[in-house]
């Protein structure tokens, strides 16, 4: 969240999941680049007690809805770390694909969600 606050060159926009009065996730959208009509999903993330119950594939569907509604874009892109077979299970599950590239900031694979 720091990020979202201090790192005003992306304009991020961060969102949480509450769970009652709890949050148990975290995401940020931003990076929003109106040329080629996508934004960024960053941070995505869920507290552990909260994995494996639907919990993350209720937020991101709830996220990928949200952004297309409101930013003008045809994809979302996100990265995540090379050797985490499980994200990438779980985006792919949630229709996100490989887009064959790597993050120039932090060399992360690099998925996107729409065309």
């Amino acid at each position: 969240m720091a990020e979202a606050g201090f790192d005003k060159r992306f304009d991020w926009h961060p969102y949480a999941l509450m769970v009652a009065d709890t949050v148990v996730g975290f995401a940020m959208i931003g990076a929003l680049n109106t040329e080629e009509r996508y934004i960024w999903l960053d941070r995505l993330m869920l507290d552990a007690q909260y994995q494996h119950h639907g919990w993350g594939g209720t937020f991101l569907e709830l996220l990928k809805a949200f952004i297309m509604t409101n930013w003008p874009v045809d994809t979302i892109v996100l990265s995540y770390e090379r050797e985490n077979t499980e994200a990438e299970r779980f985006y792919f599950h949630h229709g996100f694909r490989d887009l064959h590239r790597v993050d120039d900031n932090n060399g992360e694979k690099m998925a996107v969600f729409g065309k």
